[in-house]
């Protein structure tokens, strides 16, 4: 099961099913406040209303995407090794996978690669997706 942030329909179902217990009437005004705290299952509304919450898409990210940049400098490699989408996403995948937030390349957006200041050194950047 996916965690994802309460709704609002998940809010005021909990909402409508808390009711406020009586605070106590105290003799003693010097002592502090006595704070009560009760456990109740989820009634079948609030349930309800989680899972509703849960099997909506995430509307969250406000159709943002966010991608976390991993750059790494690369000696010793012609830059027509990496002259293309498919030779650079095999590139990472058979070197720099492990040094990666992410666990496979579908999770990889694109690599970039950009000639550096010294002579056959290149910066390769790899786009990962943190949201799906």
């Amino acid at each position: 099961m996916a965690y994802a942030p309460a709704g609002r329909q998940t809010l005021e179902a909990i909402a409508d099913e808390l009711v406020p217990l009586p605070l106590p009437v105290q003799d003693n005004e010097e002592s502090g406040p006595e704070i009560m705290v009760r456990e109740s299952f989820a009634e079948r509304d609030t349930l309800a209303a989680i899972i509703a919450e849960a099997a909506k898409p995430q509307e969250s990210t406000n159709g943002m995407e966010i991608f976390e940049m991993v750059t790494f400098v690369v000696r010793g490699v012609e830059a027509a090794m990496l002259s293309s989408d498919a030779l650079r996403r095999r590139f990472v995948e058979g070197h720099l996978i492990e040094r990666l937030p992410v666990k496979s390349m579908a999770a990889v957006d694109r690599v970039d690669v950009t000639p550096w200041t010294v002579q056959g050194t290149l910066v390769v950047r790899v786009w990962c997706r943190a949201t799906t």
